[in-house]
Order: C-alpha cells, then structure tokens, then sequence
C-alpha cells in the first residue's frame, strides 16, 4: 500500500553509518556494501527498498574531509534531491 505524500514515513529499517574522518572512495565503498545488501533483502527477502532507509551520520562536521562534501553535492545534482 502506498503511503500519502502527507503522512509520514515510516521505515522497516533503518541502517545508520557513522563517519568521523572517512575520505570519498571510503564511503563510497561502505554505500556501495550497504546497496548490495538492500538488493538482496529486496529479491530474496521481499523487503520494500522504499521501506529501508539508509542515514549517514557525521561526527563533527570540522573533521569531514572535503571530499565528502563534494561527494554529497555530486548525489544532489545527479538525483534532483537535497541532503539537507
């Protein structure tokens, strides 16, 4: 069932990666683990991809290579959206 666009949404899992210093082909390797792991769960387990969400979170933002911030800036213009 489909949700509307005004509830809210409501995740069977949640995956959260921690990062403190990691470079771009760091979390890049560690998305692309996690990506292979959700295409299994959904062909092999059933599991919704919409029902999974996958959060990155940063321990202190003075410590964030740059990389990273490109990186993000990267996935907003290829996918229209906004990281926040």
């Amino acid at each position: 069932m489909k949700r509307s666009k005004d509830s809210p949404r409501k995740f069977q899992l949640a995956i959260c990666v921690c990062m403190y210093s990691e470079t771009k082909p760091m979390l890049k390797s560690t998305l692309a683990g996690i990506a292979d792991n959700i295409a299994h769960m959904v062909a092999y387990e059933g599991m919704d991809p919409d029902d999974i969400g996958v959060f990155v979170m940063m321990d202190g933002i003075e410590k964030v290579d740059k990389s990273i911030i490109d990186y993000f800036d990267e996935c907003e213009k290829l996918n229209g959206i906004n990281l926040g």
